[in-house]
């Protein structure tokens, strides 16, 4: 499975990191599943957000 996050900073900005985290890694994460995320402005992100590798493997 592909998750798609387009523009991670606006969701975030909206609803919060709440449930982006729960999907990440609580109750919603799903096994074999590939993380995908996409932002203009990176520097938004919190760390805790892209820091465990097991989140996001890469930062391009």
């Amino acid at each position: 499975m592909v998750c798609v996050f387009e523009d991670i900073d606006a969701t975030i900005e909206k609803y919060g990191d709440g449930e982006l985290l729960q999907w990440l890694d609580g109750n919603c994460q799903v096994d074999n599943a590939v993380n995908l995320a996409s932002t203009n402005y990176p520097e938004k992100l919190d760390p805790r957000i892209v820091a465990l590798p097991r989140r996001f493997d890469r930062v391009l």
